[in-house]
């Protein structure tokens, strides 16, 4: 699986960027992009079954129409098995097709799992007065969530961050991840200061700016 791409350059600019938003606001941001939020791999297990129950309709439903045309057992079986097992492997190691065959609710579940696993692991939580925000960006679902914690979500709907949500969704999909990115970070500090979470005199830079990629 291709992993998102930022040039250094890029990736220090994202930075600079989140250190002038904590400077202009008493937001604390932290940017995670992972690789994926699960490898789905169960999915392999369903391509296979599709591909034995397609091969097995094919292989006997002639035999059921036309009673001179039939395939000895001896050869369907190493068949349905060889058919299957290529259907393991492709789905194994190429993950759009994992991907592909996973419900939505599960792709969202374990997005949304992961990104609260996220927000403990990089204690987005430890700030004065609870003001940290997450961006997880998980690359291979092409798919974003915004978690704020208990400062900045008692005062900001859920649904203000939705812009925010599709600045980057759609840089990854244009292949433009980093002006996406950026673009994004732009608009979470017109939200804070929309909301009235100016500066303080003497604030701590409480959080590390580093974009974190996996």
């Amino acid at each position: 699986m291709k992993k998102m791409k930022l040039t250094i350059e890029q990736k220090q600019s994202l930075e600079k960027r989140i250190a002038l938003l904590e400077k202009n606001t008493s937001g604390e941001l932290v940017v995670y992009i992972a690789k994926n939020s699960d490898d789905y791999r169960m999915s392999s297990w369903k391509a296979a079954m599709i591909v034995s129950f397609l091969v097995v309709v094919t292989l006997f439903i002639p035999d059921m129409i036309w009673s001179s045309y039939s395939i000895p057992g001896i050869i369907k079986l190493p068949i349905i098995f060889s058919t299957s097992l290529a259907a393991f492997g492709l789905a194994y190691f190429f993950d759009f097709i994992r991907l592909y065959l996973t419900p939505k609710d599960i792709i969202e579940e374990r997005l949304f799992t992961k990104a609260h696993d996220v927000f403990l692991q990089q204690e987005v939580f430890a700030t004065k007065h609870r003001i940290g925000i997450l961006f997880y960006i998980s690359h291979l679902e092409k798919q974003v969530t915004v978690l704020s914690d208990s400062g900045i979500y008692s005062r900001v709907e859920p649904e203000s961050w939705d812009e925010i949500i599709s600045t980057i969704i759609g840089g990854i999909k244009n292949n433009t991840s980093y002006e996406g990115i950026y673009e994004a970070i732009n608009t979470c500090e017109y939200l804070l200061k929309e909301n009235h979470f100016y500066p303080e005199k003497g604030q701590e830079n409480e959080l590390k700016d580093t974009v974190i990629m996996e």
